[in-house]
């Protein structure tokens, strides 16, 4: 609640001011009593006198009534806040494109792994300790990377299987083998087969 001296609207009369020992509070005692407003004329007084100095405001900063002004605030409050939605919409967009971006660096190096991993020689079916492991070990490049864990993991590498050599050709008393074609070894096989 504001405090009004109600009799500062009233008639002049004669006032005394006592100030007290707090400098803060003045009390103001009257010698004759004023007439007596109540609180809508009061009210009323404050709204014009309101009224008059935010006119004077405004006119002195150019603008000629209060509703030009109300509507040019408002308007400047929907291009402030277009504004601010046009920059989240590009913040949002950007956010979404810079992790876009740092999804497809984690997938093309957990590719780039991969490939280095199975060209080393690991088993398909141990790739996934593998990709766990190879960020642990020292190296500048993946490949470092790589053949440290292949030093410490050998049992992880695939094994070349020797496998049988097949003679698809006889040697001839001269000591140079004599080609025979795939379809005549099959021949002898097939022909073995049917004796046993």
């Amino acid at each position: 609640m504001i405090k009004v001296n109600l009799q500062h609207f009233a008639e002049p009369v004669t006032e005394t001011v006592e100030e007290t020992t707090d400098t803060t509070e003045t009390t103001l005692k009257t010698q004759t009593p004023g007439r007596m407003f109540n609180q809508d004329e009061v009210n009323a007084y404050v709204a014009r006198e309101s009224k008059k100095s935010l006119e004077k405001a405004l006119k002195e900063l150019g603008v000629e009534d209060f509703k030009s002004a109300k509507d040019g605030l408002s308007k400047l409050r929907a291009d402030q806040e277009s504004q601010k939605s046009e920059y989240q919409k590009m913040k949002e967009l950007a956010d979404t494109l810079t992790k876009q971006i740092a999804d497809k660096d984690v997938e093309i190096q957990s590719h780039t792994l991969k490939t280095s991993l199975l060209s080393a020689g690991v088993r398909a079916d141990k790739m996934k300790i593998a990709l766990a492991s190879v960020s642990q070990y020292d190296g500048d490049t993946m490949d470092d990377k790589v053949q440290a864990f292949i030093t410490d993991n050998p049992e992880l590498v695939v094994v070349a299987e020797q496998k049988p050599v097949t003679n698809f050709s006889k040697p001839r008393a001269s000591g140079v083998p004599d080609k025979k074609s795939i379809d005549e070894i099959l021949d002898e096989r097939w022909k073995n087969i049917q004796q046993i």
